[in-house]
């Protein structure tokens, strides 16, 4: 009896619903060709499975999965809910989401449906039992996507079961409005309110909404579309699923809490459309979804060659090697599928011009070759990745999806944007250095790092303030701020104090605020007598004890002379407070972080060639790849055989534009 393969999945997104039922065999004829193993299906094929109400036809849907069986692909089944039937939404206008005008978004697209809808959820909840009653046992199957995209197109609604539950929502929260009134402050502006129902949405307003009710809107939203996942997932489970997930996308696109979205399932999943000028902020993707999991995470959709709609977007065709490349970092750091959105082009409807594996008429797309040359790559190391894992990093970023809201909607200063200076000032650096780093999110352990680093966290949570100070309490170096713990968890500022509990909790004070922008006073780093630019924002710090010692002083600007950021000794280890961010990105300050706390880069290598350890049982290696497209060299810390080309590697690698080497040690 024929099996689905092992992985890694090299996979598209597969729509036999829009084709004719003979189309399957030429494209499984090219999915060998190209090495394609895996197809993602049925995510928008709710009118296919239920034509009329209470009228299933799945038996075309056992037949693809059948099918593909029998010819060793494996598939990653999905749950339609994203794409109501027309009869749905026309029998049902109440399940429709509202715009903030107050109309309804009508049928056409998709994701029209609310996430608080009590009909809508019983009607998700009623075609995932029946898919999960037809499929939870196809041995077919290696995986489920629920869903597509949460807060993709609309994430947020305003219709009158939206209004209802974020009331719900905030009384949940709050217990009595004496309580929200007063975390809230609203006798500013009128704002107070004496029943619960005055609480608007954010919706249109004269003039500004009140900041606490914007972020608590994002919030409850999030919720919101996280609960919708979670129902469907315990059907799926209780019915014996496996690997069950749903595809997120960049944090900064949906400003889903992916904590809370993921908390429950089995795996992470995420579909990215970065350009190869942006494969820095692909790799952070990699770099949060490794280890809020300790299972493999999946790459539900890439780009083949290029993206788009009605028109093209991305292109990555005009740098050759950037796809193959991809899908191997994509795996190399934790990964075990990659799949491309989609197979076949559409030959009608939303997304005709979006790039795919294979044109409509069944040739392979320009690009296809580099696809199949990575699934033949993927064949050759298969084992040695399936053997391995990334071992923890020494370094962890901390991002912070309430923080994303508060800074959407006060970004203190012009031109600042949360997700965009994270990568840019923290990650990608450590990036170019080669340093392995951890994006983690406020609950997850701390144990085992060096370093933390903790920028514009601006709530920081008590819980979380509690776990850091006692890693470092144990050893660890925390580096915090700028912009951290500027709010409190209700979206106000603090009334004692700039920072809240950060500052309570350490001895120093905030004495004087201001922006940095138009200003960028020059700062002196006491440490090293190395000098730089103080960006976004600037405190003055001042220290209360003798565990306290200047890190940095304002050389220029209305502070000239003043500390700006301190390092206090705290227990086994240190901490480092920031009160501006390092405004050039060649200053040294990271780095002389960094060999504090004792951490060293993978092996020394170029500016765009990253190395990434592989460990496991009684083998490990290395996966080297150039993300930057530049080419360049690294040296490993032993030799090894190259699983790829089965050459023997001294120690000194050197790899071609978009290169790739994965060198195995066997111990």
């Amino acid at each position: 009896m024929s099996s689905p393969p092992k992985p890694p999945y090299l996979g598209a997104a597969y729509y036999p619903e829009a084709w004719p039922e003979g189309t399957i065999e030429q494209d499984i004829q090219r999915a060998k060709e190209l090495g394609i193993n895996c197809f993602r299906i049925a995510e928008f094929a709710w009118s296919r499975m239920e034509r009329r109400e209470g009228e299933y036809d799945f038996q075309w849907l056992h037949n693809v999965c059948d099918r593909l069986l029998e010819a060793e692909i494996a598939v990653m089944m999905g749950t339609p809910t994203p794409t109501p039937p027309a009869w749905l939404t026309r029998k049902y206008p109440e399940v429709l989401a509202h715009s903030m005008d107050g109309r309804p978004y009508g049928h056409g697209g998709r994701r029209h449906g609310c996430p608080t809808s009590p009909k809508f959820r019983e009607l998700c909840r009623g075609i995932a039992s029946k898919m999960a009653e037809e499929f939870a046992a196809d041995p077919a199957i290696v995986s489920w996507q629920i869903d597509n995209e949460y807060g993709c197109h609309i994430s947020q609604c305003f219709c009158e079961n939206c209004l209802k539950g974020w009331h719900e929502w905030l009384q949940r929260r709050y217990e009595t409005l004496d309580a929200l009134n007063e975390a809230w402050g609203t006798e500013l502006w009128s704002q107070y309110y004496t029943e619960w129902e005055e609480i608007p949405q954010p919706v249109q307003a004269g003039a500004m909404h009140h900041p606490s009710l914007l972020h608590h809107y994002r919030w409850f939203m999030s919720d919101m579309y996280a609960e919708q996942c979670r129902e469907q997932y315990e059907i799926l489970k209780e019915a014996g699923a496996v690997n069950v997930t749903t595809d997120g996308m960049p944090n900064a696109y949906h400003r889903l809490d992916y904590e809370e979205m993921f908390r429950d399932l089995d795996l992470i999943a995420n579909n990215c459309y970065f350009p190869p000028s942006d494969y820095a902020a692909m790799i952070a993707e990699c770099d949060w979804m490794r280890p809020l999991k300790d299972q493999p995470y999946y790459f539900t959709e890439s780009a083949t060659g290029w993206t788009g709609g009605g028109c093209v977007a991305s292109l990555y065709l005009q740098k050759p090697g950037s796809i193959r490349s991809r899908g191997w970092f994509m795996n190399a750091l934790g990964g075990e599928a990659v799949m491309y959105w989609l197979w076949r082009g559409h030959w009608s409807g939303q997304e005709m011009n979006h790039g795919c594996v294979i044109h409509p008429w069944g040739e392979p797309t320009p690009g296809s070759e580099e696809i199949a040359q990575l699934s033949a790559e993927l064949e050759q190391a298969g084992e040695f990745l399936r053997e391995t894992k990334v071992p923890q990093s020494p370094v962890g970023i901390h991002f912070h999806t309430p923080s994303g809201w508060l800074l959407d909607h006060e970004p203190q200063v012009p031109g600042f944007h949360y997700d965009t200076f994270l990568n840019r000032h923290y990650h990608a650096p450590l990036l170019e250095m080669n340093v392995m780093r951890d994006v983690l999110f406020a609950g997850q352990s701390l144990e085992g790092y060096q370093l933390l680093l903790t920028p514009f966290m601006a709530w920081l949570p008590d819980e979380t303030l509690e776990k850091v100070l006692e890693a470092v309490a144990a050893g660890m170096t925390w580096v915090v701020g700028p912009l951290t713990s500027i709010r409190s968890e209700h979206g106000t500022r603090y009334r004692d104090c700039a920072l809240g509990a950060l500052e309570r909790s350490l001895p120093f004070r905030v004495v004087k605020s201001f922006p940095a922008t138009g200003v960028d006073p020059d700062i002196v780093w006491a440490d090293t007598c190395s000098q730089g630019k103080a960006t976004v924002w600037c405190d003055v710090l001042e220290a209360e004890g003798p565990l306290v010692k200047p890190l940095a002083v304002y050389e220029s600007g209305p502070t000239a002379g003043e500390v700006g950021a301190i390092e206090i000794a705290h227990g086994q280890g240190t901490i480092k407070v920031l009160g501006f961010l390092p405004g050039d990105l060649e200053d040294p300050w990271l780095r002389t972080a960094l060999w504090g706390a004792g951490v060293q880069p993978v092996c020394p290598s170029t500016p765009g060639v990253a190395v990434v350890p592989r460990v496991g049982q009684g083998t490990h290696g290395w996966v080297a790849f150039d993300w930057k497209g530049e080419g360049g060299h690294a040296v490993l810390p032993e030799g090894g055989i190259d699983l790829i080309t089965g050459d023997v590697v001294p120690g000194v690698l050197s790899l071609e534009p978009y290169g790739v080497a994965v060198v195995e040690c066997k111990e």
